[in-house]
C-alpha cells in the first residue's frame, strides 16, 4: 500500500494498534484484503467529517462508517 509515506495512514494505524493493543503484523493483515484497504482509504481520502469505528472480534477486524 504505497499510503505508507502518507502521515494520516500512520496515524490511523499507530492509533489504531495502540488502542487495541495489536502488533503491527494484524495490521497488515487486514490490509490485505481490498474492501478493508479501500475502506481505509476512502475514509482517509474524504474531505468532510466523519466517523470510523475499527474493531476487533475473533482476530478480525471489522469496521462502521457513520
Amino acid at each position: 500500500m504505497g499510503e505508507s509515506s502518507d502521515p494520516r495512514y500512520d496515524f490511523l494505524q499507530d492509533f489504531t494498534l495502540r488502542s487495541l493493543r495489536l502488533k503491527p503484523d494484524k495490521w497488515a493483515r487486514m490490509l490485505v484484503s481490498d474492501e478493508q484497504r479501500n475502506f481505509i482509504t476512502n475514509f482517509v481520502e474524504r474531505g468532510h467529517p466523519q466517523e470510523l469505528v475499527i474493531s476487533q472480534v475473533n482476530s478480525v477486524f471489522s469496521w462502521r462508517e457513520g
